[in-house]
């Protein structure tokens, strides 16, 4: 049971205004013992307290504002590395971009000089059936040279003969032999 302590004064203060007695006593017995009533020294060192958790908290609010004016720097910064980040992006994209085009020409002029081989290889080829064809040739030009030189004198002989007969046969004659003459030799040149 707790203890309570009257305190006279306030007892027959109401007492004297007319409370009734049991008013006047429960009244009297609300007030705490002293011992737990706060003194001026406690209520300075409450004061003093206070005041130390006043200074406490405006430190706290001058720290949350640093935090703050930090956190904003820090989001600015955030905001300028993305946009960073996005113009990188966007060169990377690019240079993705254009490596393609360079894999793609490059993969070209492989294939382009790959057919230049092909091509250089043919003509190589032709090259040689053509040297040989100019040997062939060569050797053929030869052999007609010798058998113009046998025409050029069976031709001759053709001319002895041929002025023989102008001398002795009749113009008709002379002509057959001239168109004899003419067809053989033509026939010899142009085969």
């Amino acid at each position: 049971m707790k203890s309570t302590v009257m305190v006279k004064e306030i007892y027959e203060a109401f007492k004297s205004v007319g409370a009734e007695e049991e008013m006047a006593s429960a009244a009297a017995q609300a007030v705490p013992p002293i011992e737990n009533l706060a003194t001026k020294a406690d209520i300075a060192e409450v004061k003093a307290d206070v005041a130390d958790v006043k200074a406490d908290l405006a430190d706290v609010k001058a720290d949350v504002a640093s935090v703050k004016a930090e956190l904003t720097e820090v989001k600015a910064d955030v905001a300028s590395v993305k946009a960073e980040l996005t113009d990188v992006k966007a060169d990377v994209a690019s240079v993705k971009t254009d490596l393609a085009e360079v894999k793609a020409d490059v993969a070209s002029v492989k294939t382009d000089l790959a057919n230049v081989k092909a091509d250089v290889a043919s003509v190589k080829t032709d090259l040689a059936d053509v040297k040989a064809d100019l040997a062939g040739v060569k050797a053929d030009v030869a052999s007609q040279k010798g058998e113009i030189a046998g025409l050029k004198g069976k031709i001759a002989d053709l001319k002895g003969d041929v002025a023989d007969l102008r001398g002795g046969v009749y113009r008709h004659l002379w002509l057959m032999g001239t168109g004899l003459l003419a067809a053989m030799v033509g026939l010899k040149f142009f085969d």
